[in-house]
């Protein structure tokens, strides 16, 4: 029995912070991530790899991971999502474990593409909000896997990098 509630508490939990944060994305005055990743794309050299969206204590934030596959660094930015402030930037050395998203980065390049316009591609078909962006290569796959939210809730969709189309066996909610 106790079991049961404690998972319950959890699925509650998780069902109010997924409220709360579409509360906040839909009420609240922020730079949209777009915007953003886009402002980030003019202004660090590399690809963005990775984007995610927080909420906590109320304040908004986006977090945008850039990968520069020249120097194999990846860039760690914090953005106040409500007037996109740079809060913090932390560079480091890519490891082992960033192999794949530094080759789905690289194909990005070589297609001459953004991760933004990735995003824009990838979400021609939803109105919602990007929640998380990451790139991945999987099964010699490179790709784009994306977590939206709307007012139904969390939708998970992947886009093929190479194909330049929704990966359907990889989209899921």
């Amino acid at each position: 029995m106790s079991r049961l509630l404690l998972g319950l508490m959890l699925i509650s939990g998780v069902a109010f912070a997924e409220s709360d944060l579409w509360q906040h994305l839909s009420q609240a005055q922020h730079v949209a991530p777009i915007k953003l990743m886009q402002d980030v794309e003019r202004q660090f050299p590399g690809v963005i790899a990775e984007f995610s969206t927080e909420l906590d204590d109320g304040v908004l934030t986006y977090e945008i991971d850039v990968i520069n596959p020249r120097d194999k660094s990846m860039t760690e930015l914090v953005y106040r999502a409500r007037d996109g402030q740079l809060l913090r930037r932390q560079t480091g050395n890519l490891t082992s474990e960033d192999k794949n998203e530094l080759q789905a980065a690289a194909k990005i390049l070589e297609h001459n593409q953004t991760f933004s316009q990735l995003i824009n591609q990838a979400m021609q078909t939803h109105q919602a909000f990007v929640v998380e962006a990451q790139l991945d290569r999987d099964l010699g796959i490179n790709y784009l896997e994306l977590e939206l939210l709307n007012a139904d809730g969390k939708v998970k969709l992947a886009f093929d990098i190479d194909q330049q189309k929704p990966l359907p066996l990889l989209t899921w909610s």
